[in-house]
């Protein structure tokens, strides 16, 4: 199984997202952050499921909300670097 770690910009963006839901839908919080421990579970368990969009990065889709997440590969690891709203233009990471 794949060590997956949180880049500190990933985790920026994580926090945002839950600030955004905590004062618009504080219900929803605790959904949101089981769709990204699933969408990290998944990257551990087999990185190379999700789409390539570029050399060693891939995208993971949040099931049920409408969030990206961006990781890049090493022989032992992933690095999610960022988790974003889908409405973000996605190149910048290629």
């Amino acid at each position: 199984m794949r060590r997956v770690l949180l880049t500190a910009a990933a985790q920026a963006d994580i926090e945002e997202a839950l600030d955004w839901y905590k004062e618009r839908a504080p219900a929803v919080v605790p959904r949101f952050r089981e769709a990204l421990q699933v969408a990290v579970a998944r990257i551990a368990e087999n990185s190379k499921q999700f789409p390539i969009l570029s050399h060693q990065t891939r995208r993971v889709l949040l099931r049920r909300f409408p969030y990206i997440v961006i990781f890049r590969e090493t022989r032992d690891r992933a690095y999610i670097v960022a988790v974003f709203h889908a409405s973000r233009d996605i190149r910048k990471f290629h």
